[in-house]
Parts: C-alpha cells; sequence; structure tokens
C-alpha cells in the first residue's frame, strides 16, 4: 500500500486514512492532551506530509512506526509554533507601542530565533505557557530530566546574549 501511496494512488491513500484514522487520533489525544479541534488540526497536517512524503513501508508494524512518528512530530511542529505565536503575542500587548518595545521584541524574537527548534519549543513551553518539565517533556517526548537539561541549556545560551536585547 505504502508503495501504491508513494506513486500518488489516492485511492490507496483513501484506504490508508480509513484504516489508521481512528487509531493516530487516539494515540496523538492521549499524548498531547488537547482538544479535539487542535487534534483534528494536528492530524490534517500530519495526513499532508504523508501524501507529499511516503516511504516505502516494508511491514505494517514500519507503516504503523512512521504513520506514528509523522503525527507526533506534526503535532510537536503544531505546539511549538502556537507558543511562538502565543508568545510573540502577549510581549507585544505587554509591551506597547514605543520603538524602544517594538525594538526590544525584535532583539527578543531574533534571540529566540537563534535557538534550535526543541530549545527554543522547552523555553517557550516552560516561560511562555507557564508548563511544568512533566509537560514539557510529554509534549517533545523526552524524559523529565532531558526536559529540565533543555530549559536548562536554553536559559543559559539565551542568558549569553542578554546584553543584544537590554535598551
Amino acid at each position: 500500500m505504502s508503495s501504491r501511496i508513494a506513486r500518488g494512488d489516492r485511492a490507496a491513500l483513501g484506504e490508508l486514512y480509513e484504516a489508521r484514522y481512528a487509531m493516530l487520533y487516539h494515540l496523538l489525544r492521549a499524548r498531547i492532551r488537547r482538544d479535539d479541534a487542535f487534534v483534528c488540526d494536528c492530524l490534517h497536517d500530519a495526513w499532508l506530509r504523508v501524501l507529499r512524503r511516503m516511504p516505502r513501508c516494508e511491514t505494517v508494524a514500519a507503516l504503523d512506526a512512521w504513520l506514528t512518528r509523522v503525527t507526533v512530530t506534526a503535532a510537536l511542529d503544531r505546539i511549538r509554533r502556537d507558543a511562538a505565536h502565543d508568545a510573540t503575542v502577549r510581549a507585544k500587548e505587554t509591551l506597547g507601542d514605543t520603538s524602544e518595545d517594538r525594538h526590544i521584541v525584535e532583539s527578543l524574537e531574533a534571540l529566540l530565533a537563534t535557538l534550535g527548534p526543541d530549545d527554543r519549543a522547552a523555553i517557550l513551553l516552560r516561560l511562555a505557557r507557564e508548563r511544568p518539565l512533566e509537560a514539557i517533556a510529554e509534549a517533545l517526548g523526552i524524559g523529565v530530566r532531558a526536559a529540565e537539561s533543555r530549559v536548562r541549556r536554553a536559559l543559559e545560551r539565551l542568558r549569553g546574549h542578554r546584553t543584544e536585547v537590554e535598551p
């Protein structure tokens, strides 16, 4: 089936969608603990990725593992995008509209952009969303100690650049 999908067979994609949608929905709902609309948006993103780059999978287990990875990655990407967007909106609302405030917000955005995607997600979830380490670990698919290390590492990198942000 995966070979047919990779060749662009829409009927095969429909069969896979029907066969695996419920499994992926429940897996994602349990992992990210968000509302139905958010889970459906994440699944939509995942199915677009399946359509764009379906590999040839030799076994059903390999196919399910790949689908799970694509789905979880799509959800993490959406969580990261939302966290970055929320932090930017909140910062702009808090700081007002003076040119100095705009400069600080732009500097912070540039500073956050210097972090890798996992470190940026960890720091945004911790500081902007005020998530506990357990929630960060779950969202990133890592252990709590790894989440703690990731947040600490991101803070250290940000502290190393803080003079660039100060007015």
